[in-house]
């Protein structure tokens, strides 16, 4: 199970050791800065082959160019099927497969409801759970072929949201959701989905 390697503490342990990571393709959304770009770090440190997406271009490359190898960053918007589609496509050719997709991307969206923009609510859910949605489906045939795995990045906030979280919580509980149906649908495919 990939989701324990991944999200283990001691992923920039020991480089020599052996990982399941080693040489696989691993895409990691939300890659420039954060979660997603502390864990592209840690799994290249375990051997992975890593594509970086992110929706800032400049922040993306160099986050690539910082992680050195094959490291590859690639500008796209997730809330945008046709973007992301492109994206993972050119990972995909690139590469040549891809193993392993970490949908790290996202945004918090603070604000009471009874004053939040309700722009920057439905942002939030645009990008949280349609940005999630669009890219695991974007990646499902190349996972197929890998038998590959998804880890869906969650939150404390899906169990216990707070005020000024909700859309933030809403959209966490969602890709929750969303992950363990998908966990089902595609066992049979030999594709694995964790939910961090």
């Amino acid at each position: 199970d990939w989701s324990s390697d991944v999200c283990s503490s001691d992923l920039s342990g020991d480089v020599g050791m052996a990982s399941e990571l080693n040489g696989k393709v691993v895409v990691v959304t939300g890659a420039a800065s954060g979660l997603g770009l502390g864990t592209a770090r840690a799994l290249a440190s375990r051997g992975a082959r890593l594509a970086l997406i992110d929706v800032n271009a400049e922040a993306v490359a160099l986050a690539a160019e910082s992680i050195g190898g094959d490291a590859f960053g690639v500008a796209a918007d997730i809330s945008d099927a046709d973007v992301i589609g492109k994206a993972i496509g050119r990972v995909a050719d690139r590469f040549g497969a891809i193993d392993v997709v970490m949908a790290c991307a996202g945004i918090t969206g603070a604000g009471m409801v009874l004053q939040v923009d309700p722009a920057l609510w439905e942002r939030t859910i645009e990008i949280n759970v349609l940005g999630t949605w669009r890219t695991v489906r974007a990646a499902l045939p190349y996972l197929v072929a890998s038998k590959g795995y998804v880890l869906i990045i969650s939150s404390g906030f899906a169990a216990a949201p707070g005020p000024y979280t909700s859309a933030y919580a809403a959209s966490k509980a969602a890709v929750e959701s969303f992950g363990r149906s998908l966990r089902i649908e595609v066992a049979h495919h030999g594709v694995d989905v964790g939910v961090a």
